[in-house]
């Protein structure tokens, strides 16, 4: 046994009514009037909700390209400011320095710059004597002869 759904019922009903209300008017055999109504009828509401399905698949087909879009640009998004939060953290170490820590990096540094130019000094005396003296002894011998 084939159980009807309410809309099928509900159809049928009104299929019924429609038909006896024209039978009353026009005259005809209200079984001829009953076939006739029923199939236009379902061709119509079959051709209407096949219509529906094929517009609402097309509409979830473009959601599901416009959902898919939209996490891709959030996970893109995602890994920028994950970038820029690594950047941030950095940027606020840095800042957070107090004057003794910065007073010891700069000591840090300033020691080998010192050192070498201390080098520098001791080595640019050296060779300044050297050639100072040779060059006394070349002005010598160059003023004998």
């Amino acid at each position: 046994m084939k159980v009807k759904s309410f809309f099928s019922i509900f159809s049928d009903a009104i299929i019924e009514i429609n038909a006896y209300i024209l039978t009353y008017f026009v005259g005809i055999d209200t079984k001829m009037l009953r076939n006739i109504l029923k199939k236009e009828h379902f061709n119509e509401v079959e051709n209407n909700i096949l219509q529906s399905f094929d517009i609402i698949q097309e509409k979830l087909t473009e959601s599901q390209i416009i959902i898919e879009n939209t996490l891709k640009e959030v996970s893109e998004q995602k890994r920028v400011f994950e970038k820029m939060s690594s950047d941030a953290e950095i940027c606020k170490n840095v800042l957070e320095l107090n004057e003794k820590q910065f007073e010891s990096i700069r000591v840090l540094i300033e020691r080998p710059i010192k050192n070498e130019g201390k080098k520098a000094t001791i080595n640019t005396i050296i060779f300044g004597a050297f050639f100072c003296i040779v060059g006394v002894v070349l002005g010598y011998l160059l003023a004998q002869f």
